[in-house]
């Protein structure tokens, strides 16, 4: 006769490893699209702001150094994320 407690654990295995091979349960690097693409946007913004012509009067300096604090914190969070 076969144990209840042998049939829950190959029903349970079973159930695993079909939820794993079909990607349900992804890791969190995957779910962080949206950060991603975030970064790669404030990336071209500081690029873009780095090839204007002139400072504006100290704005253009300043909003590249708050872009670059922007791409760090963001890339901060993905990190984070993907620790947990």
């Amino acid at each position: 006769m076969i144990s209840p407690w042998k049939v829950s654990t190959i029903a349970l295995a079973v159930t695993l490893g079909a939820v794993v091979s079909t990607g349900a349960i992804r890791p969190a690097s995957a779910e962080q699209g949206n950060m991603e693409n975030a970064v790669a946007k404030l990336q071209e913004a500081k690029g873009a702001l780095e090839r204007a012509a002139d400072d504006k009067g100290g704005h253009r300096a300043k909003a590249i150094a708050l872009t670059g604090q922007a791409i760090e914190e963001a890339r901060a969070g993905v990190e984070h994320a993907n620790h947990r």
